[in-house]
């Protein structure tokens, strides 16, 4: 006669362990270890490890549910035996009924056909118990232990405690997964943001904004589109992966972001996150506690930006002034809070106006700063020195030793003889004025020298003219003359000269109302940002 196999020893059950001053140690140890696994696949890997190295499971599993189907995945297994291969896709399974009910499902009669059953019966397993992992009434996925024989019922109310603390672990892990994605995602578009505040250039800047949508989507091109609301159309000036070009559309949405063909694969639900989170940052940081601390910086920025705004006003003329035999008149058009474009006009005397423009490299409140320096600066020197060239030749020496060569500006400083109608003036590197005569050449003002605040040593050389009636006399900034259309070509002194000799004969503020208007129309979709300032004189 054969003999029967000896049947396989069942797995010893802790000693002591089932005392309730040890279960309370259990307990706590349980509460710690999985609270202390950050990461989702750390509290599960961590739960399954746990039930065999601790409680002597034959094996214990962790199936979870797919986001996206009703179907089991198994994530961590531990112990001596594989599970069956097609456990989580059977739907009359241990598994699914511990899912279906939403409670534990313990299986001790391995007679039967089922899969699980015979797996049983292979492995010599007489026990085997299906703990669902519960969010409130959502199912995340359930644990399955297998023992050679049926625990203690301590032990298994310790069963459930497990899965109750893991789904609790799980819960906060994938919170806080959750945070850190949504905090790297936050990371990119800071980096949107910075590089808003880095360049005037449109084109660059959108390409920087795309850059960092592709990286992160690895998509082969994309496009932006930002609203015209005065054409009703969606437009984009550049599409990666097409060359630079516009494209317009009609107008269906706020904005669009597009972006086409992933490198590698598909695009996913991540991919979609992402750029769900790039188009609505703003809604996600009123969400989010953890940015509380970064609006409340920005509302403390934009406070102070405001109070900036308006110092700097204050050391802006608001007004040209009334000189006798001159018609005056100016235009200021910043294109942020603050900015450095600069102009003056300073009384040295009864019959004496002098008249400054200039502009500082760059935007923002750095430029804004050096700006207020040169204010000052200028304000001082013209009481003790009486010479243009020392003037010009002293305030370059002391803004370089200000910004030490990390900021220079162009400026134009003109004296005029009222009554002679003379003026003497000193071009640093400034857009040149120009005079308007009728029926004549126009006069371009450029004797001086190189811009102030980039050569130690720079020497500059005083010019003279003198007007007449009817002269025009325009001092602007570049924000006038580099002004871009949709393909990039600028506004011009040529253009300049032609607006303002079709209205030479009226009023210097309709000179400046009509070339502001005839550079804003030139401009309307360019891509140039600059502050704009210009002052109109009219010999009368």
């Amino acid at each position: 006669m054969q003999k029967r196999p000896r049947p396989r020893k069942p797995s010893k059950q802790p000693k002591g362990l089932l005392s309730s001053t040890n279960l309370v140690k259990e307990i706590e140890d349980l509460g710690g270890e999985l609270g202390n696994a950050l990461e989702p696949k750390n509290v599960i890997d961590s739960l399954t490890s746990r039930l065999v190295e601790r409680y002597g499971a034959m094996a214990a599993g962790t199936w979870m549910v797919a986001a996206d189907s009703a179907a089991l995945e198994l994530v961590s297994r531990v112990g001596k035996f594989e599970f069956p291969a097609d456990l989580g896709k059977t739907t009359e399974s241990l598994l699914s009924r511990a899912i279906a009910h939403r409670l534990p499902q313990t299986l001790t009669s391995l007679e039967g056909k089922d899969v699980l059953a015979c797996w049983a019966k292979q492995h010599h397993v007489r026990f085997l118990g299906a703990y669902p992992l519960l969010d409130d009434s959502h199912v995340q996925g359930v644990l399955l232990v297998a023992y050679a024989r049926t625990p203690a019922k301590p032990l298994l109310a310790l069963f459930r405690l497990h899965a109750r603390l893991a789904s609790l672990a799980l819960r906060d892990a994938e919170l806080l997964h959750s945070t850190r994605h949504t905090l790297n995602t936050l990371s990119f578009l800071v980096e949107a943001s910075k590089a808003l505040t880095s360049t005037l250039d449109l084109s660059e800047l959108l390409g920087r904004i795309l850059d960092v949508a592709k990286t992160h989507t690895e998509a082969e091109r994309g496009t932006l589109f930002l609203v015209d609301e005065t054409t009703n159309e969606i437009w984009s000036l550049i599409a990666h992966g097409l060359g630079k070009q516009e494209i317009r559309l009609p107008l269906k949405i706020i904005a669009a972001l597009q972006l086409l063909n992933k490198l590698k694969g598909s695009f996913t639900q991540e991919d979609a996150d992402f750029l769900l989170t790039l188009s609505g940052h703003m809604a996600l940081a009123l969400e989010n506690a953890q940015l509380h601390q970064a609006l409340l910086d920005k509302e403390r920025m934009e406070k102070e930006l405001a109070l900036a705004r308006g110092i700097q006003r204050s050391l802006l003329p608001d007004r040209a002034p009334l000189v006798e035999g001159f018609d005056i008149a100016l235009l200021n058009e910043p294109c942020y809070a603050v900015g450095g474009d600069y102009y003056d006009f300073l009384n040295l005397g009864p019959h004496t106006l002098l008249t400054v423009i200039a502009d500082v490299e760059g935007k923002g409140v750095s430029s804004a700063l050096v700006m207020s320096n040169l204010q000052a600066t200028l304000r001082a020197l013209v009481l003790h020195l009486h010479s243009l060239d020392e003037i010009a030749e002293s305030l370059n020496r002391m803004i370089l030793n200000d910004t030490r060569s990390q900021k220079y500006l162009s400026i134009f400083i003109g004296l005029f003889d009222v009554r002679r109608k003379a003026l003497h003036y000193i071009n640093c590197g400034h857009v040149p004025p120009v005079i308007v005569r009728p029926d004549q050449e126009p006069v371009l003002l450029t004797q001086g020298g190189t811009v102030i605040g980039l050569f130690e040593n720079a020497l500059y050389q005083r010019g003279h003219t003198k007007l007449q009636h009817g002269d025009v006399l325009i001092l602007c900034t570049d924000g006038i003359t580099e002004s871009m259309d949709t393909l990039s070509e600028e506004y011009g002194m040529e253009r300049l000269v032609q607006c303002v000799q079709s209205v030479a004969d009226q009023s210097a503020a309709e000179i400046v109302a009509a070339v502001g208007a005839d550079v804003a129309r030139f401009s309307r979709h360019g891509t140039h940002i600059d502050d704009k300032v210009m002052i109109a004189l009219k010999v009368i």
